[in-house]
Parts: structure tokens; sequence; C-alpha cells
């Protein structure tokens, strides 16, 4: 199954970031090194240790109702207030396929359950 970049979304506190125009999603491993004199000694062997992601989301800012606002996100930031990011399709398509529908809801869009990347 094919899903359009474009059809992806970020949301924070369960709403959208309002009017998002592009995203990034990030995926990586790191790897530790388990070489030993066992290997063989003349290459180096690995393993992967600790898996990470990260997303980014560039927006533009109108009404608050469309989603989470400039001020509330810096007012989190300046609270130290710790916030979860959810990267999937909204929840108002009918279906995984049909992607994004048109006008955002007057309440914002919120993330399809079960769907996409949480952290």
């Amino acid at each position: 199954m094919i899903t359009k970049g474009g059809d992806l979304m970020l949301f924070v506190g369960g709403k959208s970031i309002a009017y998002a125009t592009n995203h990034t999603l990030s995926i990586s491993a790191d790897t530790k090194e388990t070489s030993t004199k066992d290997s063989g000694g003349l290459w180096q062997t690995s393993e992967v240790g600790m898996l990470s992601w990260s997303c980014s989301s560039e927006n533009l800012i109108g009404d608050p109702m469309a989603g989470i606002g400039f001020d509330e996100l810096f007012e989190y930031m300046r609270a130290r207030k710790p916030i979860t990011g959810v990267f999937a399709l909204e929840g108002d398509s009918a279906n995984f396929e049909e992607g994004k529908l048109g006008a955002a809801p007057t309440t914002g869009w919120t993330a399809k359950a079960n769907d996409g990347y949480t952290g």
C-alpha cells in the first residue's frame, strides 16, 4: 500500500498542527559493535541497538481552532511541558486509501486511531 507524503499530518495534543505545508519523518537505528576474537579478526560485526524517529512540520499559522497554533506551542516550550506528537493520516477519512478530505473541520483535524508514529 502506498501513502503519499502529503497525506500525512503532525498532531500535537490530539489536534493537527495548523495548515501544514511540508513534513519530514526520519527513522534511524543505532548499531553496536559485536566484534570478538571469534568473529575472524578481519571484519567488524555489529547488531541493531536503539531505534529512534523524529518528525518536523512546516506550517502556516491561521485560525487556532483549525489546529495547534504558534502561541500554544511556544507556551508549551516556555513551561518545559512535554508534548506527544503523532505523524499519521487524519481520522476523518473513511479509509486509509482515501487520503485527506477537502476543507478542515471547524474543530480541527484529529489523528486516525491506531495509525502512524507516536512519540
